[in-house]
């Protein structure tokens, strides 16, 4: 008895709350997980975790209800065995006892090489139900209860209603305290057609995501949990939800050659396909869809059956084929003044190291911005040669704030530096060699507004070395009509992205959110600090959870040179330089990857201050 006491009181000393039932078994001391049993569903007696691996969680990241310890995985996968020992095969608790989606994780999680995301318990999204021509009460009030009932996901429902009197007064009637709920929101449709109404819930919207629910279907228990779920590890930008009675998908998956039940969108994306168009009436919901097959956005179709359409109901209406094509364009456009609506505010940060030509076009490619109110610092990074002719040629302008290195810091610590002295809500990149496109600062930061992103990111057009452009770029396609032009394209990222998916000569950045990032790292060597700082800057958004709002739309032509820092001999791809960056780049993200970490403490915002001094 003195033995188990003393054991008792190691375990209590390790100080997890979820921790129960601690005993001794013949392999040593075991105690019931509750955190395990709570992601699984499964009986705390089923998942019994040895004093080893216990020792291992509380060294690891704290479980919270946004992260999950990185030892989870193995006993997610006892306690499937567990379940699968203790329950009949034909016993139907069985294949809801452990979520197909957490035991397939789990499995996946152990196969990596311990790099990987840690199961995300939370969601949020807003939820849109057309139920315009729900002449009954039952069904509508069926999908709304699927949809607030979802675990762990926090919805912001939007019910569109029918503007005819006497139907809103049945309806009204029927619903009761139905449309009381404080996350439910009633758009009745009098003045406004269905674009119109949509487009305002959009720019209402609570989350980053909008999801759509046909009336006369329901979300299946956790189906909308894990289509954001999907949504989310595939990187894609929509996502179509399966059906139990296969409505929702055709034999040719990418064609849509029926209607569909339920489909998630990124808010940006909606944004950056332009909104709901009212031109295109009750069809606008498939011009969408159209729109991002058509210029190849990623999307993914739904393996899992995700939606019910009830007994008894039509076939969904809200999203049908309408001719769509599953043909891409394969094409892209520059930048334009489509998605703006107001003049836009925002820093931009020239750093240049000589190479004065090159500085002198992209600071002439941000002066000449459209729509934009723009204050420009232009930082001399201790070049090797005389500046002063530059410096002469802004000396006078309004827009331009010139400054000075006092050591060679490198373009991202300089970024960090510039920080201060911005007063914008928006702080933009361009490198010194590189050009802005016009409309570049105004679209891109008006797709964040509408978004409510906290970074932003499109695509690139090479130029310059076409060697090297060949060597660099993603794909050549047709641009604005041009044919074979080698781009770079920004991308969302997925379950298993570890590297660069930000093209960062793209990057615009909310001044808060780069503050609340830490900034840029620091890695401790001027060539080191020259690669890989960009991709560890784009890795801790993603796993601290901040907004990306990335568009099809090149923004920037981006020169292909022997000197820029990924072709330099000391910080191109297989430099020592390079090798060590992504060593730091991999370390970092190991722990961004284990759970809630403060971002701020790899950042490196301050440690260079006063290195960077405002000429007179």
């Amino acid at each position: 008895m003195r033995r188990t006491c003393d054991q008792l009181k190691l375990m209590d000393d390790l100080g997890c709350p979820f921790r129960k039932g601690i005993r001794l078994s013949k392999e040593g001391e075991v105690a019931e997980c509750h955190f395990a049993a709570r992601l699984t569903g499964a009986s705390p007696e089923l998942c019994l975790v040895h004093r080893s691996a216990c020792d291992v969680c509380a060294e690891g990241a704290p479980l919270s209800p946004l992260s999950v310890n990185p030892v989870m995985p193995s006993i997610i996968l006892e306690a499937c065995q567990s379940v699968d020992d203790a329950v009949p095969i034909d016993d139907s608790v069985q294949s809801s006892a452990i979520p197909d989606f957490l035991r397939a994780w789990a499995e996946a999680t152990i196969t990596k090489d311990g790099v990987e995301a840690t199961v995300s318990t939370a969601f949020a999204c807003d939820v849109i139900i057309d139920a315009r021509f729900v002449d009954q009460v039952m069904p509508l009030r069926r999908a709304i209860n699927s949809v607030l009932v979802e675990p762990q996901t926090h919805v912001t429902l939007h019910v569109v209603l029918p503007s005819e009197a006497g139907q809103r007064v049945d309806l009204g009637q029927q619903a009761g305290t139905l449309f009381r709920r404080p996350n439910l929101k009633c758009y009745w449709c009098d003045e406004e057609t269905l674009p119109q109404v949509l487009n305002r819930i959009v720019a209402a919207a609570q989350s980053q995501t909008i999801t759509f629910l046909d009336a006369s279907s329901v979300f299946l228990p956790k189906g909308l949990k894990q289509t954001l779920h999907a949504l989310n590890t595939t990187g894609a930008e929509l996502v179509f939800a399966r059906t139990e009675s296969d409505h929702c998908l055709g034999a040719q998956k990418e064609t849509l050659e029926t209607a569909v039940s339920a489909m998630a969108v990124r808010l940006a994306s909606i944004a950056d396909l332009g909104h709901f168009d009212q031109a295109c009436g009750e069809d606008c919901i498939s011009e969408i869809c159209r729109r991002a097959l058509m210029e190849a956005r990623p999307i993914h179709f739904a393996d899992h059956t995700m939606t019910r359409i009830e007994h008894g109901s039509v076939e969904p209406a809200f999203v049908r084929s309408g001719g769509i094509s599953s043909e891409p364009t394969q094409a892209l456009r520059r930048a334009s003044v489509r998605l703006v609506r107001d003049r836009v505010q925002c820093d931009v940060v020239v750093p240049f190291r000589d190479g004065t030509d090159f500085a002198i076009e992209a600071i002439e490619s941000v002066l000449a911005q459209a729509d934009a109110d723009l204050t420009i610092h232009v930082i001399d990074d201790a070049s090797r040669h005389s500046v002063a002719a530059l410096f002469e040629r802004y000396r006078e302008s309004t827009k331009v704030r010139l400054y000075s290195n006092l050591t060679n810091l490198g373009p991202f610590a300089t970024f960090n530096n510039i920080i201060e002295f911005a007063s914008s809500p928006f702080i933009a990149v361009q490198d010194a060699d590189d050009i802005s496109l016009p409309h570049r600062i105004a679209h891109s930061v008006s797709l964040m507004q509408q978004s409510k992103a906290d970074l932003f990111a499109g695509a690139t057009e090479l130029f310059g070395d076409s060697v090297i452009a060949s060597d660099i770029c993603h794909r050549r396609l047709t641009l604005d009509g041009e044919n074979n032009i080698p781009v770079r394209r920004s991308r969302y990222a997925c379950k298993n992205t570890r590297g660069y998916f930000v093209e960062n000569p793209t990057l615009v950045v909310r001044r808060d959110a780069f503050i609340a990032l830490g900034g840029y790292a620091d890695f401790g060597e001027r060539n080191r600090n020259r690669t890989g700082i960009d991709t560890d800057l784009q890795l801790r958004a993603h796993y601290a959870r901040f907004a990306f709002a990335v568009t099809n739309d090149v923004v920037v032509r981006y020169r292909c040179h022997s000197v820029s820092a990924t072709q330099h001999h000391a910080s191109k791809i297989g430099s020592q330089a390079n090798r060590e960056a992504a060593e730091e780049v991999r370390r970092r993200l190991k722990l961004y990857a284990q759970g809630s970490f403060n971002p701020k403490w790899f950042g490196a915002i301050g440690q260079y201050r006063g290195q960077t001094r405002p000429l007179e």
